[in-house]
């Protein structure tokens, strides 16, 4: 009887109100992660930015003034002013003896084919890019950590629901052996085993739920969702590495570094070009008359130390992102190998599991017959306890393992 009572409650669930799953929070921390809102600033900066380079030289207009002391003795001044807007400028000139004023425009040549604007936008566009890598990568962080978190609290509860319904088990045992105590059939030794046996397991149960309560509000702090009145279902298991595909493992951080690699390729670019290509200015000037304006520069056995700088650090990053490859390929197997061992872990303490209900049930049946003491059953007892609490959690860390890694191979 004591055996049917055991084994039809031992897995029974926990009383709450409602279960909440593990997809379910996942896909609540997509909105109540924190680092949101500052990926959205930083979209609305970069989009501010991006239409600010757009105007390339019409980014307002530019003004100047000067006034110059011409002579001591008569106190007479000399004043010239400009104001300039993109390629169009207004001038002007005043002194005692004359006033001057103009107006023209100008353009450098090199800038039509090739200008500094030119290749800010493009690397913008890869730091936008890149800032949504890094913001995925922190969020794919926070999922990783909130599963082991869930898990965490799941070993909890799946070991509050063992032990709770173990004593219930405990407690039917006690009652019958202290009625066959009183009736003389039972030694003492046997009722105080039975007695703080089932008090050991009360006390680690009221410990259990202190810790739950804990680790719940630990999680509402740290994810600003809050779990304390739901119950957590099970991890969904996965049959195996066909459901994941490992060539999408971490390709986050081969994506940096490829935007990383392609940032730098644009700088040393036009870094190239603006030391090989002379600046040539053409413009046409209005004053009196006409004239056409045509001006030259160009810096001669000019050493680009910033260049050589960006070309070093190319160098090295295209080393990262090869050893990165190769990394991926090494991570792969390691994934496939800790998979392997979990199971087979969950394997030999299910086996372990079996094998200690059928002990527990033969020193149930002994003690029956008076051929082994109570306190060998409870050992067998615990042991079982024990195995089933061992073999929860083997479960749970292969199926949140295997979450992790599905969370790491996702096209976010």
């Amino acid at each position: 009887m004591i055996k049917r009572i055991f084994m039809f409650i031992i897995f029974s669930t926990l009383a709450y109100s409602d279960e909440i799953s593990l997809d379910k929070l996942l896909e609540q921390l997509n909105n109540s992660f924190y680092q949101r809102e500052i990926f959205e600033n930083t979209k609305e900066f970069n989009i501010t930015k991006k239409n600010t380079l757009k105007l390339r030289e019409y980014n307002g207009i530019h003004t100047s003034y000067d006034l110059s002391h011409e002579n001591k003795e008569n106190k007479t001044f000399e004043s010239t002013g400009e104001v300039k807007y993109g390629n169009f400028y207004v001038k002007g000139s005043k002194n005692k003896n004359n006033d001057t004023f103009g107006f023209g425009v100008e353009k450098n040549l090199k800038d039509l084919v090739y200008s500094k604007y030119d290749s800010d936008l493009k690397k913008l566009t890869y730091e936008e890019n890149k800032d949504k890598v890094q913001y995925l990568k922190k969020l794919q962080q926070e999922k990783i950590s909130l599963i082991n978190l869930y898990k965490d609290i799941k070993n909890i509860e799946s070991e509050i629901s063992i032990k709770n319904n173990a004593l219930k088990v405990l407690q039917e045992q006690k009652n019958i052996i202290n009625n066959s105590y009183k009736l003389g059939k039972t030694s003492k030794i046997d009722l105080e085993t039975s007695i703080y046996n089932h008090k050991n397991i009360l006390m680690e149960v009221d410990y259990l739920v202190n810790q739950l309560k804990a680790l719940k509000e630990q999680f509402f702090y740290k994810y600003n969702i809050n779990i304390s009145n739901f119950k957590l279902k099970k991890i969904d298991s996965y049959s195996g590495l066909d459901k994941i595909n490992l060539k999408k493992i971490d390709q986050l951080d081969l994506k940096e570094l490829e935007l990383e690699e392609n940032i730098l390729k644009e700088t040393i670019k036009y870094q190239k070009y603006s030391n090989k290509i002379p600046d040539i200015t053409l413009g046409l000037e209005k004053y009196d008359d006409s004239k056409i304006i045509l001006k030259f520069s160009k810096k001669l056995f000019y050493k680009d130390i910033d260049l050589i700088g960006n070309t070093n650090e190319l160098t090295e990053k295209k080393i990262l992102l090869n050893q990165k490859i190769n990394d991926l390929e090494s991570t792969r197997y390691e994934i496939q190998n800790n998979i392997s061992e979990f199971e087979k872990e969950v394997l030999v303490l299910r086996n372990q599991q079996y094998l200690d209900e059928k002990i527990y049930n033969i020193k149930l049946l002994e003690n029956k017959y008076g051929k082994t003491k109570y306190i060998d059953v409870i050992e067998a007892f615990d042991k079982y306890i024990k195995t089933s609490v061992s073999l929860e959690k083997e479960i749970n860390k292969l199926n949140a393992y295997i979450y992790i890694v599905k969370v790491r191979g996702e096209n976010l």
